[in-house]
C-alpha cells in the first residue's frame, strides 16, 4: 500500500494525471483514509472543489468530520459549499442531512431538511427524506403530510408508494387503505424485495399468515 500511495503522489506531482487530478486526491484520499492517516485525508478530500468527485468527497469529509466531533466545522463546509455550488445546493442539503440521520442526530437532521425545503419547496427528493424522517421522529403528521403531497405530485413512484403503505401498515389500522398503496407499488416494480416484504408484513398485519 505505501508504495502505491508513494506511486500515485509521484504521478501527481510530476502532472501525469493532470487530465484527471479531481480523481488522484480522491484515490489518495481513500489510501490514506484506509491507512488510518485521517489528517492527510482530510488534506486530500478538502482539494476536491469541483468534477465528478465534488459530492464524493464532500461525504468523505464530513463523514470524517462528523466522527471527530468537530460538527460545527462539518456545517460550515456545507454552507460554503452550498454558496460554492448553488447548482447543486438541494443536493448538498439531502447530503447534509442523511449524514446527521445516520450520526443519530435526527433533531439536526430535520431542521437542516426545514431549511432546504423553505428554499426549494418543490424538490421531491428533499421532501422524501423529510417524511421518513418525520416517521422515524414519531411525527406521524408531518409523514403524513409529506406522502400525501408527493403522491400528489407523483402518485407513480414505487418508492413513494411502498413508504406510505408500509407506514400506514405498521404504525394504523387502516390496513386497507395500506393495501392499496402496496399493490399499487407492486404493479410498477412487481419484483421488488422491499415492495414484496412489505405486502407480507401488511399480509401479516390482516391475520393472512399463510399468505404473508
Amino acid at each position: 500500500m505505501k508504495k502505491i500511495l508513494a506511486v500515485a503522489v509521484l504521478a501527481l506531482s510530476l502532472g501525469f494525471l493532470n487530465s484527471n487530478v479531481d480523481e488522484s486526491f480522491y484515490f489518495l484520499g481513500m489510501i490514506a483514509k484506509r491507512q488510518n492517516k485521517l489528517s492527510q485525508a482530510e488534506y486530500y478530500f478538502n482539494r476536491i472543489t469541483d468534477g465528478d468527485r465534488f459530492l464524493s468527497a464532500q461525504v468523505e469529509l464530513a463523514t470524517l468530520r462528523i466522527k471527530d466531533k468537530r460538527d460545527v466545522q462539518m456545517r460550515q463546509q456545507f454552507n460554503d459549499s452550498r454558496q460554492q455550488h448553488p447548482e447543486i445546493a438541494n443536493t448538498l442539503y439531502a447530503v447534509e442531512a442523511e449524514i446527521l440521520r445516520d450520526n443519530q442526530q435526527l433533531d439536526e437532521a430535520y431542521a437542516v431538511l426545514a431549511d432546504a425545503i423553505n428554499k426549494y419547496p418543490q424538490d421531491n427528493l428533499l421532501l422524501f427524506n423529510r417524511a421518513l424522517l418525520a416517521e422515524r421522529r414519531n411525527n406521524f403528521m408531518q409523514f403524513e403530510l409529506d406522502m400525501k403531497e408527493l403522491l400528489t405530485r407523483d402518485g407513480q413512484i414505487p418508492s413513494y408508494l411502498n413508504a406510505y403503505g408500509y407506514t400506514l401498515a405498521d404504525k394504523t389500522d387502516r390496513l386497507e387503505e395500506a393495501e392499496r398503496y402496496l399493490r399499487e407499488a407492486l404493479k410498477y416494480k412487481p419484483n421488488d424485495p422491499a415492495i414484496i416484504d412489505s405486502m407480507g408484513w401488511l399480509l401479516y398485519k390482516k391475520g393472512l399468515f399463510f399468505d404473508a
